[in-house]
Order: C-alpha cells, then structure tokens, then sequence
C-alpha cells in the first residue's frame, strides 16, 4: 500500500486506488499536498463509512507521510528511518 517497503498495510477497506488518485495528482506538488489528500479525502471519508478502523487509519497517514510522493528529486519511496 503506497510505495516504498515498510509500507505494506494490506489494502484495507479497498481504498490503494484511491491513494493512486492522491499521488497521481500530487505527484508534481508538494508533500503536504499529498498526505493532505491521503488524510481528507481518503483516509478520513473510509473511517468514517466503516471501512477501515482508526488503527488503520493511522497506519496509512504515517505511511504517507514517510514516503517521498511529492517531493522533488527522491523516486517516490518510503524515505528510511
């Protein structure tokens, strides 16, 4: 789920297209952009209609904000730590 190792939440709730969408049209801005995406209009929207739990939830919005979609120069992985 996203991309990069360590990011691999199985696809809960069904929403890795949806991400897609988020990184797709994020790809060429800024991060923030990107994870702002990832946490409105994804993440946020799925919890609330019962198709993912807060646990995951969190899981996919760290993950998002550890790769490196967004950021100009990195190849869109998850950055290490």
């Amino acid at each position: 789920m996203i991309d990069g190792e360590g990011c691999d939440v199985q696809d809960p709730g069904g929403i890795q297209g949806e991400i897609d969408v988020c990184e797709v049209v994020n790809a060429n801005k800024k991060h923030g952009k990107f994870v702002r995406c990832v946490v409105t209009d994804v993440t946020r929207p799925a919890k609330k209609a019962g198709r993912i739990t807060g646990r995951e939830k969190g899981l996919i919005i760290k993950c998002a904000a550890r790769s490196d979609i967004g950021i100009p120069g990195r190849s869109n992985k998850r950055r290490s730590r």
